[in-house]
Formats: C-alpha cells, sequence, structure tokens
C-alpha cells in the first residue's frame, strides 16, 4: 500500500530543513526573489533527500507519485518546489499520468508558485517540456502563457522548449513547435523573457541550425539585441560567448 504522499512530503520537507543554512537563505532571496520560504539547502542536498526515498518511491504507484510532487509544490519551501520538479524528472511513468490542470497554477497544481528564474528552469524542462515532448501535453496548454500578464509563465513555455531540442534533455528536435513557442516572444521586452529566449534559440540552433537561421532573417529587426548576439555567436562557435 502506498504511503501517504503528504506525510512523506513532511518528512522530506524536515530532510531538507536540516541542512538550512542562513547564508545560502540570504543570497538566494535576493538572487532569486521568490514568495516561498528559502532555507538555503544547497542542490545536492535537496537530490539526496529524493534519493533517500527513492527504494520506497517505487513501490508506488505512478499517480500517487504525482500526488507527491504536488504536495512538494504547495508545501510553501523553495527548495522541495525544486525536488518535486527533480523526481517527476526523472519519472517519466508518472509524467505520463499528468493532465494539464496538474501542471497549471491551481491549488493543486505543480506549476503553482513559479516565481522566479530557478524554478522556471527546472519545471519548464524538466516537467512540462518533457510532457510536450512526450505528448502529454500539446500547444493548446502553452498557449495559455504565451501572453500571461506573469511574465514567469511567459518564460515557461521558452523554458520547456528546452526539452525538445537538447539532447542532455532527451530532445531530438522539434523545430515546430519551437519556431511557434519562440514566435510568441519576440515582442516581449523583460528581461527574464529575454534571456529564455535567447536560451531557447541557442538550444534550437544546437538541434536545427538551418531552422534558427531562417527565424534570425526573418525577425532580426524585431529580437532583442542580447537574442540577436547570443544567438550568432552561437552559430559561428558553437558556444553562448564565443568561447570553448
Amino acid at each position: 500500500m502506498d504511503a501517504h504522499p503528504t506525510a512523506v512530503a513532511r518528512s522530506m520537507v524536515e530532510a531538507i530543513r536540516l541542512a538550512s543554512d542562513p547564508v545560502r537563505a540570504a543570497h538566494g532571496a535576493g538572487y532569486h526573489p521568490t514568495a516561498l520560504e528559502i532555507c538555503g539547502a544547497s542542490v545536492p542536498t535537496v537530490r539526496a533527500v529524493g534519493r533517500s526515498w527513492r527504494p520506497e518511491l517505487r513501490t508506488w504507484s505512478s499517480r500517487t507519485r504525482v500526488e507527491l510532487s504536488i504536495a512538494l509544490v504547495h508545501s510553501g519551501l523553495f527548495e522541495a518546489a525544486m525536488l518535486a520538479h527533480i523526481l517527476l524528472d526523472g519519472d517519466r511513468a508518472a509524467r505520463a499520468t499528468l493532465t494539464p490542470d496538474d501542471c497549471d497554477r491551481g491549488p493543486a497544481g505543480l506549476g503553482a508558485h513559479v516565481d522566479n528564474w530557478v524554478l522556471t528552469d527546472t519545471f519548464g524542462p524538466y516537467v512540462c517540456g518533457a510532457c510536450w515532448r512526450e505528448g502529454v501535453l500539446d500547444r493548446s496548454f502553452f498557449a495559455r502563457w504565451q501572453h500571461d500578464a506573469d511574465p514567469w509563465y511567459r518564460r515557461l513555455t521558452l523554458t520547456s522548449t528546452i526539452a525538445l531540442n537538447a539532447r542532455a534533455r532527451g530532445g531530438t528536435g522539434d523545430s515546430a513547435s519551437t519556431r511557434w513557442a519562440c514566435e510568441a516572444a519576440v515582442d516581449d521586452r523583460h528581461p527574464a523573457v529575454i534571456k529564455a529566449l535567447s536560451w531557447a534559440v541557442r538550444e534550437w540552433a544546437a538541434a536545427d541550425p538551418s531552422a534558427v537561421v531562417a527565424f534570425l532573417a526573418d525577425f532580426d529587426a524585431r529580437l532583442p539585441a542580447l537574442v540577436r548576439r547570443e544567438v550568432r555567436t552561437k552559430l559561428t562557435t558553437g558556444t553562448k560567448r564565443g568561447r570553448r
């Protein structure tokens, strides 16, 4: 019988809190401000907490593992939300049971509390993008975020494309979906969106450089200078800044 996911989420949160570091917490509050509590536990510590529960979680149903991740997201702790994304990143069977409502920002959604660049850069590639690549989510889901008033949700669609194109994330390339996502952000001037657009197009360039050359030609006059510079450098040198 599965353990109660809420109780296990509380145990995980307690384990993370044991590694609280006020100095790291203060740095994090300035580096990635969030309405969530930051305790300052390191990413290796967060991952270690997940690994310690892995044998137990393997005995659970896929759906119960999703419920655990949802409970972690809604625990109020920044590091616990990150752990929720990490757990789903390594659990394709659990991702296969996700629904659009599970991934959205509702009171029982994994997409709640995504209010900083760290969580958009884990939730996007690790969960939403993987679900997009695997056919669990489609463009209609992301279309709701493309012109959202909250820039972090606009950023999420872009960071989700990383999972479509980056080999390290299991991507094999999806130029049609990536171009669709990037076109919607061409005129967005929020710094968080501009940086995500550059990242998305650079990963796309590694998978399909000719498609990116065409994208640059079509939107050169409208793209932010940062995007044009970083993407062209990626195309010509293979790296973001031109240094190997």
